[in-house]
Parts: C-alpha cells; sequence; structure tokens
C-alpha cells in the first residue's frame, strides 16, 4: 500500500506540475496578448492625436502670441499661410513647421511656429513615427485668401492628408490592427477620423529615405474591411516584391471646420458669428438673440440657411396668391435659387388652398386676406352652389425655371356660371391658396 501511495503521489505531482506549467504558459500569452492590445490602442490614439493637431494648425489664420517677461499680446499669422503660392505641397516629415522657433531640429534649423502661443501643437522631441511605420509627410491643399483683416494671410488650407509607410513591411497585421482602431478613438471635443478618411495604397521606395504612392492602388479602408477576401489580396498585391504597405489620413477637411475657444477668437456678448470665403466676400452671420422675458433663446441667420441630419432641407418660404382677373391662366412661381451643394438641392413646392367659395367670380375678390369678398352663383339669385370639391395642380417647368399651378372648385351642374356654363370653376377668382418653397437635398442612389 505504501509503494502504490507512493506511485499516486508522483503521479499527481507530475501531473499537478504539467498543468502549473501549462497554466503558467497560457497566463503569460495572454499577458504578451494583453501587452500587444495596449500597444496597438496607445499608438492609434497617438495617430489620432497628431491628426488633431495637424487640423488645429491647417484651420488657424492666425496666432495670439504672449510675449515672455512683458505679457504683451500680438497677432502673428500662421506661416504656413504667408506664401502666395496655391495647390499641393507636401510638407517635410521633421515637422518644422509644426514646432516652435526655438526647437532646434537636426542641420541646424529652428521651427516655425512663433514662441508664446497658447498651447504648442508638438513638442521640440515629438516624432509621428511608431511601430515600424514612418511618417512621410503631410500634403496640404491651399487656395488664394485674400481679407483686409488678415494682409499677411495669402493663402488658406482647404484639405490636408498625412501619409505613412510600413517600412520594415513585416508585422503587417500588426498595422492593420492599429488602422482598424483608428475609427474608435475619439477626442473629448469630439474630434475623431472615419474609416472612409483613412486610405491604404501601395508604396514604392525611391531612395534611403524617400517613398512614392502608387495611387491606383488605393482603397479606402471602409471599402476594404467590408470585404475581407479583397482586403486578403489587396495585402498580397501591396506587400509582394519590393513594394510597401502604406496609408493616409485625412486630418482636415474643407466641408468640416469645427469652432475653437482657445482664447484666441474672443466672443463678445453680442457679437455675430461670421463666415468669410478664401475669396474676400462677406459670408452669412449668425447671432443669438431671447424672448423678452427671457424663457426662450434663438439663433437668427442673416443669410439663408439649411439644416437636417439625414436629408438637408431649407426652411420654407411662404406666400399669398391669387389667380388673375384680368385673364384665368396658370400662375407661375418662380424657383428659388437653392444652394450649391453635394448632393444637389432640388426645388420643392406645395400649393394649399387657404379661402374658396362658388361665389360670382366677377364680383369675387379673394386678393387681400383681411378683406375677402364672396358674393352668390351666377344663376343662383345671389346664393351659393353646393360645392362637391376642390383640386390644386402643380408641375415644375425646368426650362424657364418656375412653377406652375392651377386652381378648381367643383359645383352644382344645375345653375348658370360665370366661366361658360360648366360645373368646374378653373382658376377662379373666388379662391385664394398658399404656396410653400424649400431647397431639398436629392436622394441618393
Amino acid at each position: 500500500m505504501l509503494k502504490q501511495q507512493r506511485g499516486a503521489t508522483l503521479l499527481e505531482a507530475v501531473l499537478a506540475a504539467a498543468i502549473i506549467g501549462w497554466g503558467l504558459a497560457f497566463a503569460g500569452a495572454q499577458l504578451i496578448k494583453s501587452a500587444k492590445n495596449k500597444q496597438i490602442d496607445k499608438n492609434a490614439s497617438k495617430l489620432i492625436n497628431f491628426q488633431y493637431e495637424v487640423k488645429q494648425l491647417a484651420s488657424t489664420v492666425y496666432f495670439n502670441v504672449i510675449a515672455p517677461g512683458s505679457g504683451a499680446s500680438s497677432k502673428k499669422v500662421n506661416p504656413l499661410l504667408v506664401s502666395s503660392s496655391t495647390g499641393k505641397f507636401m510638407y517635410e516629415k521633421d515637422l518644422r513647421w509644426m514646432k516652435q522657433t526655438d526647437c532646434e531640429l537636426l542641420g541646424g534649423i529652428s521651427g516655425q511656429i512663433p514662441v508664446g502661443i497658447s498651447r504648442p501643437f508638438v513638442d521640440c522631441d515629438y516624432s509621428p513615427d511608431f511601430f515600424g511605420v514612418e511618417y512621410i509627410g503631410t500634403e496640404f491643399t491651399f487656395v488664394p485668401y485674400n481679407l483686409i483683416k488678415y494682409p499677411s494671410a495669402k493663402r488658406f488650407i482647404t484639405s490636408a492628408q498625412s501619409y505613412y509607410v510600413n517600412k520594415s513591411n513585416v508585422e503587417v497585421e500588426d498595422i492593420l490592427s492599429i488602422i482598424s482602431k483608428l475609427s474608435d478613438q475619439k477626442r473629448d471635443d469630439g474630434f475623431s477620423v472615419s474609416d472612409n478618411d483613412i486610405i491604404i495604397s501601395k508604396f514604392v521606395k525611391l531612395d534611403d529615405v524617400n517613398y512614392r504612392e502608387v495611387p491606383d492602388t488605393a482603397k479606402s479602408w471602409a471599402e476594404l474591411i467590408d470585404n475581407i477576401s479583397l482586403l486578403d489580396s489587396f495585402i498580397k498585391e501591396v506587400t509582394s516584391g519590393d513594394n510597401y504597405l502604406g496609408f493616409r489620413i485625412k486630418s482636415f477637411y474643407n466641408e468640416d471646420i469645427y469652432l475653437k475657444r482657445d482664447g484666441s477668437i474672443p466672443m463678445s456678448g453680442k457679437a455675430k458669428l461670421c463666415w468669410d470665403g478664401y475669396s474676400g466676400k462677406e459670408g452669412p452671420c449668425l447671432s443669438a438673440s431671447s424672448e423678452s422675458d427671457g424663457t426662450r433663446n434663438y439663433l437668427i441667420a442673416d443669410g439663408g440657411f439649411a439644416f437636417g441630419e439625414k436629408i438637408k432641407r431649407t426652411p420654407i418660404e411662404i406666400s399669398y396668391k391669387t389667380f388673375s382677373r384680368s385673364n384665368r391662366n396658370n400662375i407661375e412661381i418662380p424657383y428659388l435659387n437653392c444652394p450649391q451643394t453635394e448632393p444637389v438641392m432640388l426645388n420643392k413646392m406645395v400649393a394649399i388652398p387657404s379661402s374658396f367659395s362658388s361665389g360670382s367670380e366677377e364680383r369675387s375678390d379673394f386678393s387681400d386676406p383681411n378683406s375677402i369678398k364672396s358674393y352668390g352663383t351666377k344663376g343662383a339669385s345671389n346664393k351659393h352652389a353646393f360645392i362637391s370639391g376642390v383640386s390644386m395642380e402643380w408641375a415644375p417647368v425646368d426650362s424657364r425655371k418656375v412653377w406652375t399651378i392651377k386652381g378648381g372648385i367643383g359645383i352644382d351642374g344645375a345653375y348658370e356660371k360665370d366661366n361658360g356654363n360648366s360645373s368646374m370653376l378653373n382658376n377662379p377668382l373666388s379662391m385664394s391658396f398658399i404656396v410653400m418653397q424649400w431647397c431639398e437635398e436629392k436622394p441618393k442612389g
């Protein structure tokens, strides 16, 4: 019994040691996996923070600079906007254009951002490289800028894209894991990038430091993640031979500029928030107003306004109409001048009867809603005939950019009428209607 007991104990010890070893190995693998995931999240967050700083710089026309010592403030134009050259320009990976003038960079050069701004964009030793991925640079698109208030600014940035390449072409899965995390990252002020803002493509190496994107291979991350087989074949293609996997991220969008309250743009209590186009033309303004008792606030737009979450539309414009006494033609309503947007905005219209009767058309007058005159139906001893129906029809005439509107009132056919004894009064004087017009985005598809 003693020998058997010793044998069982030895077997148990061996099994226990094996189980413990397996458990430790599993725990170690889990720790490695957890550490790797944290590293991926950290690098995704770093990328988004950098894109945010690029967007902040690109959307700033001037800096409010505080002089050291005296505390005096002055406005200095964004160095990126001083040149009058327009078009697309790639800015260096050394980030000289984002770092302050007290930063000493390689080659004895200094940064370009003035010292004394409220918050530096990046530190002197900052590098956007990470995890085997090399930052190539950021491409800005410039257009002319002509505003008297800031004469030193000769151009304006409408878009920016930052380029990255996986220089070692290893750990591609890790790079893709980081890319997949980018759209999940969001700063406190709401800044984020969508999967459509991330473009993946093939890069070729030109020399020891320079790469070139092959534009024909570019695909959005949103397109690739919806088709796993497409993603797999795409990755194999762009990483074959001497090719490298690369991607670019849109960090500033011409159609989406967020307001900043960093102290450089003070807002007084009664100030208007206005937009100016880079062409120098005056733009629309928004102002705030409250009811006399302060119970409700309003946002007032000086110019046109469009709103909506899924489909944008302009506010409804209302007019009061009656048919002409001199003729019984259809009424024509000019198109609205809709905003030039993408998707295209289309003219919309609805006509609704407001007042109508079977009164004698020769004497009826509905042109003034405060003083409507309606007399009995001809042949009915100044009494009104029964109305059997009211109709309104309208149709667009794109060639002349107008709506044509016609109306009708159906009445008892036993009486003589002013319009040729028909039981239908066409475009009658004894009828007024409300026209509602607006602009609305053309549905997709």
